[in-house]
């Protein structure tokens, strides 16, 4: 990438987030973001539509249940069930991307 072993990249890193800490949290933030990001649109290819949109409407837009429930023609007991299987999912997605970073990248190379 840029010539450097990995090893001497990852600690060039390191110290200037050492030695600018606003960098250092900035470059964190925007980890968590694309990683979210990157999470979010791997669990939309994987799940079935009405339940990524079921997610959507009740974690990410912040629905009441029972809005989501009438909007999409199913079941309170549905909207709660689909939410915390796709959010158990989400979780094992952001833990599969953390652990195993080339992916995400390669993800992104895709868009």
């Amino acid at each position: 990438m840029l010539g450097l072993p990995e090893e001497e990249l990852h600690a060039s890193v390191e110290a200037m987030g050492s030695a600018y800490p606003e960098l250092g949290a900035h470059w964190e933030e925007e980890w968590a973001n694309n990683l979210l990001q990157a999470a979010m649109e791997r669990l939309k290819r994987e799940v079935d539509p009405k339940h990524y949109q079921i997610f959507f409407l009740r974690d990410i837009k912040g629905w009441k249940g029972r809005r989501v429930a009438t909007w999409l023609g199913v079941s309170i007991t549905s909207v709660y069930t689909v939410r915390h299987r796709i959010r158990k999912l989400l979780k094992k997605i952001v833990v599969e991307l953390e652990s195993s970073p080339e992916t995400a990248i390669r993800f992104h190379e895709k868009e």
